[in-house]
């Protein structure tokens, strides 16, 4: 019975996996209205999701095999599977452009870089809160769970800084950039990463203390994402012609590794562990998967006969043999 259970459970996952797990890859919002992916070497691009207006940024929720989005020309956040299927749209909201997910509480997080406001709802884009108000432009925004704290950039305000999730707390980390895009956290090592339009890309401590370039010649560089189990970071120039490079976190070794874009903004990166889509079971997989339990069910009664046939011819077979107390 535990075998038959086992090839049930063996045959209900080859049948409901209709998608290999993804390869490591990064994912990218184009402004001219695209979503891509493509391998971390930037080999094997193509377009997840087209005829979006304008999306900025992106976010991952590998776990749930889900891309989020913000689009600035239509107002809204979107959401899909990662292979861009099942899209929809989550809030319609003004000028949403940073965003980040807090997937533990299930809430997700964006700027209001016109309205200088961060702004927050449940993943599924319902019950919207103001957080913040009063910012100066809000534009890249990242989370750090474990203590609870949000890290943004202002572009033309030419800071960057932090508050508790809430809202609480907030104050200026760092003042006098001249404009930061994106920003991403090293919350291990205590580090707080963003890209400067004007051609570099520093860190700091988380407190703000500490500021250094770790690399510079590069134009136009928006977004940014960490990869610390390689070591890289990778980032997005939206000058003509767009392109994505990395780098190691130290700034050595910087390479292009797509080019010939055209506005690419946001990027975020899949771990090769997260599926690439969470499926809906097709109806071909449900008849398959209730043959299995219907062959189960009919063996375990063919067993459950059998086995109470052989107990009746032992209980013959002995009553054959054995004599009657009165007869011996």
């Amino acid at each position: 019975m535990a075998r038959l259970l086992l090839l049930s459970v063996v045959g209900a996952v080859l049948l409901w996996s209709n998608e290999p797990l993804s390869a490591d890859s990064l994912y990218w919002a184009d402004q001219s209205g695209d979503i891509r992916r493509a391998y971390l070497n930037g080999t094997n691009e193509e377009v997840v999701l087209s005829g979006l207006n304008t999306p900025t940024s992106i976010a991952i929720d590998g776990n749930a095999g889900k891309i989020y989005w913000t689009d600035q020309g239509q107002n809204i956040i979107g959401r899909a599977d990662l292979n861009g299927t099942r899209e929809q749209t989550l809030v319609v909201t003004n000028h949403p452009y940073g965003l980040a997910l807090d997937t533990s509480a299930s809430k997700m997080y964006w700027t209001d870089g016109i309205g200088g406001q961060i702004i927050r709802s449940n993943l599924d884009g319902s019950d919207p809160e103001i957080v913040l108000t009063g910012l100066n432009g809000p534009t890249a925004i990242a989370l750090d769970i474990t203590d609870g704290k949000m890290y943004w950039s202002s572009q033309f305000g030419h800071i960057i800084s932090d508050a508790n999730l809430d809202g609480t707390d907030q104050q200026v980390l760092l003042t006098g950039l001249n404009e930061p895009t994106g920003v991403a956290l090293d919350v291990a090592d205590g580090k707080l990463y963003w890209t400067d339009w004007g051609g570099t890309i520093q860190n700091a401590n988380l407190n703000g203390s500490n500021q250094k370039t770790v690399l510079t010649g590069v134009q136009g560089q928006a977004g940014l994402s960490l990869d610390f189990g390689n070591g890289k970071m990778y980032w997005t120039t939206s000058l003509s012609p767009g392109e994505i490079w990395n780098a190691n976190l130290d700034g050595t070794g910087q390479e292009v590794l797509i080019s010939g874009l055209d506005d690419p903004v946001g990027i975020a990166l899949l771990s090769g562990t997260a599926p690439s889509i969470v499926p809906e079971p097709a109806a071909s997989t449900l008849v398959a998967i209730g043959t299995l339990g219907i062959i189960g069910c009919a063996c375990r009664q063919k067993s459950r006969v059998g086995s109470f046939k052989r107990r009746h011819i032992i209980r013959q077979s002995i009553a054959r043999r054995v004599p009657h107390p009165e007869r011996a």
